[in-house]
């Protein structure tokens, strides 16, 4: 195996005070690793250490919850990290540990000072060959019939051979912070035939156990068939034997005659609710199904220019229709200075109203290692929409219904966002952001962002 040189380590940054520290620390520990000298691999394949932060400092305005007509300002500052390793002392055996913390330092409205929690923390083994896979701990389970499923437990796959592919996971759904009921949990599977340059075909269960009871239960059917070169169709669908009826279905056909042009047609059918437990309080607010029929057409040319073409038409039933429509093309260029610029203009309308978009969105890099963005969006309402602060400064004492649509509203929103960034090192970059809203809630609200990232990937015996 060639040798691999570890990368150049950053030597600027910034973080705010605490928050720093943690990430420093992830620094730190790529620049005293072992990898920093030359390393070849005798046997077998090496161990990759990977890691990375991202600091967010950011401002934002808020409306006041007991008085809507004014607006307050908090300053939370977020820190992501992830740590990984692969082949860690046998080949095939890594470990990843990913996770985030907050600090509301003002105008918390019952929030901690201090929150955070694991987002994935996982152990995984992958065999020889491929023929089965193992991984314990925090993590997003993504089977066809339980959708997402965030569970503390264990996932396992095997592959016996004759292009079969089997799947089972059991565990603890968590609460944030750490926090979990030993009756909350999730269960499921999943079996396929899978001959992956052919299509495939797969029947999948997912259940899930709250408050003594199974809050959901789906059974699902996903299938794809390509047996001619550049043509696919794909797609699922879900059963729910707990409540006894057809859930959710979602299918696609796409054909890609060479590398310039893709055309797509899909077709889908969607309950809101059909992904929450009949535990869930929000399935009082989610009970609208709908039909969704769309087409896409992507043309991208050898040379600088793109295209993409797209409507959809949305079916509510007795609450009527809607539809959506966008037209986006697009203009790259190359060389010494590398840019991005398009135009989209998109079409919404629903029963109760609808909007027109217009965007402008550019990013340039005239050096490589500086890079700037523009995006400005601008939404035209069919009606006028009320707000809350428009509402409330008519009317100061809430004496009048409020309406969110009509007379004295707004018609239009406007969204302003601009980037600044810079790559301070390798795997190092700094970046600020400002974006200006108006809205029916905001006649004018600022927010603004700076965030330093680093991200690191080395091998070492």
């Amino acid at each position: 195996m060639a040798q691999r040189r570890a990368s150049r380590w950053c030597r600027v940054g910034i973080g705010p005070g605490a928050v720093a520290v943690v990430a420093w620390t992830i620094v730190a520990a790529a620049w005293v690793a072992p990898a920093r000298a030359d390393t070849a691999a005798t046997a077998g394949p090496a161990t990759r250490v990977y890691g990375s932060t991202a600091t967010f400092m950011t401002e934002r305005q808020i409306l006041d919850p007991n008085d809507p007509s004014s607006r307050l300002y908090q300053f939370p500052i977020y820190e992501y990290l992830t740590v990984g390793a692969d082949n860690v002392g046998v080949p095939g055996l890594s470990l990843q540990v990913r996770g985030f913390g907050m600090i509301q330092p003002a105008h918390r409205f019952g929030e901690d000072v201090f929150t955070g929690d694991l987002l994935i923390g996982t152990l995984s083994y992958r065999a020889p060959r491929n023929l089965w896979a193992l991984t314990a701990g925090r993590q997003l389970v993504t089977t066809v019939a339980s959708g997402f499923v965030l569970m503390d437990g264990v996932w396992v796959k095997v592959r016996p051979g004759a292009d079969m592919d089997l799947q089972a996971y059991g565990g603890w759904m968590p609460d944030a912070q750490f926090g979990y009921r030993k009756d909350r949990v999730a269960f499921g599977g999943r079996i396929a035939y899978d001959p992956w340059e052919k299509g495939r075909i797969g029947l999948s269960f997912a259940g899930e156990h709250d408050q003594g009871t199974i809050s959901r239960a789906t059974v699902a059917l996903d299938y794809a068939l390509r047996l001619v070169r550049g043509l696919e169709f794909a797609g699922w669908a879900a059963y729910d034997p707990r409540a006894g009826g057809f859930q959710e279905t979602g299918n696609s056909f796409s054909y890609k005659p060479n590398r310039d042009w893709r055309v797509s047609l899909d077709y889908g059918y969607f309950n809101p609710a059909a992904r929450l437990p009949a535990t869930s309080i929000f399935r009082v607010f989610t009970a609208a199904r709908h039909h969704k029929v769309g087409a896409e057409v992507a043309w991208r040319s050898p040379g600088m220019l793109g295209m993409d073409l797209f409507g959809r038409y949305f079916n509510y039933g007795g609450d009527g229709n809607g539809y959506q429509l966008g037209f986006k093309p697009t203009l790259r260029t190359k060389g010494k200075v590398v840019s991005t610029t398009g135009l989209e203009v998109g079409r919404v309308k629903s029963a109760t109203n609808g909007y027109t978009e217009a965007r402008i969105f550019t990013s340039v890099r005239p050096h490589r290692i500086f890079e700037l963005t523009l995006d400005v969006d601008n939404f035209f309402y069919d009606d006028a929409v009320n707000g809350w602060e428009a509402w409330r400064r008519a009317d100061p004492n809430g004496v009048t219904a409020y309406h969110y649509t009509g007379s004295g509203g707004y018609a239009r929103s406007h969204v302003v966002g601009m980037t600044a960034g810079v790559d301070v090192c390798r795997g190092g970059r700094v970046q600020g952001d400002v974006a200006v809203t108006v809205n029916p809630d905001f006649t004018q609200r600022w927010s603004g962002l700076v965030k330093f990232q680093y991200a690191f990937s080395t091998y070492v015996k």
